[in-house]
């Protein structure tokens, strides 16, 4: 890791230099000419301050911002990001099995009322009761489906 931060802080000294950016640049432009003071220099910190200030992806960034600095920092794991992304996956799946057992239960009760009704033999208190749901949403059911008695 201090090997790797050593790198960094070399790397960022030449590159906030526009002085040695320049010189690079023209070696490896050596068609154009660039002066020190026509450079610009951008770090993602002032883009990540910049985007803040204008309020673009605040929410994002408020949320997220010790994994944004980490990713500045070089300090971000990716073997960690792996796995809470994993983590976030699996809970977005057990959502949205839960909620589609759920829509499909529904369904298969509104199913069972609907033939229930087409029989006329039982009366929708008995429905209701049978079916474990409430007499207001069988009449509700038979209403919609064309099968009110």
């Amino acid at each position: 890791m201090a090997n790797r931060q050593y790198k960094d802080s070399v790397f960022r000294m030449f590159m906030n230099n526009p002085v040695e950016l320049a010189k690079f640049y023209q070696a490896i432009r050596p068609d154009t000419i660039i002066r020190p003071e026509d450079i610009q220099i951008n770090t993602l910190e002032d883009i990540m301050l910049d985007q803040l200030k204008h309020e673009i992806m605040q929410s994002f960034l408020e949320r997220c911002k010790e994994e944004v600095l980490q990713m500045m920092t070089l300090q971000w794991d990716a073997e960690e990001a792996r796995r809470v992304q994993e983590e976030e996956y699996q809970e977005e799946l057990s959502a949205a099995t839960a909620k589609s057992k759920a829509e499909g239960l529904a369904e298969a009760t509104m199913k069972i009322i609907r033939n229930l009704l087409k029989k006329k033999q039982l009366s929708y208190k008995d429905i209701a009761d049978s079916t474990d749901t409430t007499v207001n949403d069988v009449i509700r059911i038979a209403k919609e489906s064309h099968l009110a008695y």
